[in-house]
């Protein structure tokens, strides 16, 4: 829906559709008055939960979509990648109540099955060292902070593909990358650097709706 502001639809559906874009483009201007305006337009908690962790699913994937254009790689690797991203969008997806939430380790408002599915992505045997799919994490996470993580083991060519992934992920051009495949990344590398970036980037909308939902 292009044009939800002046779309004939009821107040409950509008107010859930300004919160998804909120969520998706100014996650930083999600507060109390946005909570206030949906619960006074009929939503209740398990709504507004359940339409965020919606939000959050189609944020992760369409940032995987726009980002990955390239041929999907052959070799041993693809059966593990495919499984790595089945399993993690299993654990994510959950069966619980739709309004639990934690605080992750570091301090993260998030549902327990995204919590577990994040540090899947984090822990699995893949084709990238654990710290630095965490790094990953951070650094994009932290373009929405008023302070970028300086996270020195992010060349400056992955710094740029990241940032392009959290904010802009339609901009990643196929010279983003060929520049990754000259650093040294392989193309399984990349996907699943792309899985963990496009991840934390959908993260940032729910947790920032989650931590002021449940305050």
């Amino acid at each position: 829906m292009q044009d939800w502001k002046n779309a004939d639809v009821p107040k409950r559906t509008k107010a859930a559709l300004k919160m998804l874009e909120q969520m998706t483009l100014h996650p930083n201007d999600i507060g109390k008055d946005l909570i206030e305006d949906l619960y006074d337009s009929g939503l209740d908690v398990e709504s507004i939960s359940g339409a965020g962790n919606v939000g959050y699913h189609y944020n992760f994937i369409n940032r995987i979509a726009d980002a990955i254009n390239f041929p999907i790689p052959q070799g041993g690797n693809v059966e593990k990648l495919a499984k790595i991203l089945n399993l993690s969008g299993k654990l994510m997806k959950g069966r619980g109540d739709p309004t639990a939430w934690i605080l992750s380790k570091d301090g993260l408002t998030i549902p327990p099955e995204v919590d577990i599915g994040r540090e899947h992505l984090f822990t699995h045997t893949g084709s990238t060292d654990p710290e630095l799919r965490r790094n990953v994490d951070i650094f994009v996470q932290s373009q929405w902070a008023e302070k970028q993580a300086d996270v020195l083991n992010l060349s400056p060519v992955l710094s740029t593909y990241m940032k392009k992934l959290a904010l802009n992920a339609y901009k990643i051009s196929d010279e983003d990358v060929e520049a990754m495949r000259e650093e040294y990344f392989s193309d399984e590398m990349i996907y699943e650097l792309t899985i963990v970036g496009a991840n934390a980037a959908a993260i940032v909308g729910l947790e920032k709706l989650y931590a002021v939902l449940f305050s």
